[in-house]
């Protein structure tokens, strides 16, 4: 991993092949909106599809993060093919583990949380930091987020 992209409350959030479209452009149009330094970043680099044939080319590839210096805040957007693709690559964990050391949040839309909130049990203490979208509307988790972001 080469370069760093981080900054105070950077959000990444994870793309892999198979990611749930909606919740992925809304909340990074939202965020962007908002003036939240939102990035995509892909396993690699390349385009990514989506789980309904949305082609998106990520702003950054994994090797691009520096291990040593996580995102504030990431989100996972869900999508069972994406989420277990994102899960089996180890540089994810790292990542998420970076992210929750530093006090920042992990987030899930509905599609990502069941399988995602079983990996951060095994992460002590991350449970204060998990931010499932549970049933609020995309529009308030959206909002929610933003306000997680800019504290």
């Amino acid at each position: 991993m080469t370069t760093s992209i981080v900054s105070k409350n950077k959000v990444f959030i994870l793309l892999a092949q198979g990611f749930e479209e909606v919740p992925t452009v809304y909340c990074l149009g939202r965020m962007r909106k908002a003036s939240l330094p939102v990035a995509l970043v892909g396993l690699s680099s390349g385009l990514v599809t989506g789980m309904f044939g949305l082609t998106i080319r990520p702003d950054h590839s994994l090797d691009q993060v520096q291990s040593d210096e996580a995102a504030r805040h990431v989100l996972i957007p869900g999508g069972r093919q994406c989420t277990t693709l994102l899960l089996a690559d180890p540089r994810v964990h790292q990542l998420l583990e970076c992210t929750l050391t530093m006090n920042g949040f992990v987030a899930t839309t509905v599609g990502a949380t069941a399988v995602i909130s079983q990996t951060l049990t095994l992460l002590a203490n991350s449970q204060k930091n998990f931010l499932p979208q549970g049933d609020m509307s995309l529009g308030k988790f959206a909002s929610f987020l933003i306000d997680a972001a800019t504290k």
